[in-house]
């Protein structure tokens, strides 16, 4: 005899009905947070290297027509990194939210 009680043939399963529609946004907010926290990171050591190399290349002589250290050049580039990183993560996460969970255990 099994462990779990028989249903009828139409009924889901319960681990089907154990997700509930409000874990989408959830699940959006989860995967966008542990990405864009790794944007962040990546941008704060970058632009502490960007400062030490621009400094570097200013010495050397290989800036021309620019002060090491422009804000705008890093004001720009920041933001355009922040926007395509942003939509680097948004794009799998909004996968992985509409994803069924049984189906995708069904794959494995």
């Amino acid at each position: 005899m099994p462990s779990w009680p028989n249903r009828p043939p139409g009924e889901p399963a319960k681990s089907a009905s154990a997700w509930p529609s409000g874990d989408r946004g959830r699940i959006l907010r989860l995967v966008l947070s542990r990405g864009l926290t790794q944007l962040v990171l990546g941008l704060v050591l970058g632009l502490v290297g960007a400062f030490g190399a621009t400094r570097v290349l200013a010495q050397n002589g290989f800036l021309f027509l620019i002060s090491p250290n422009d804000p705008l050049v890093f004001v720009a580039i920041t933001g355009l990194l922040i926007a395509i990183g942003a939509f680097a993560c948004w794009l799998p996460a909004r996968r992985a939210a509409a994803l069924h969970p049984v189906k995708a255990l069904r794959c494995e």
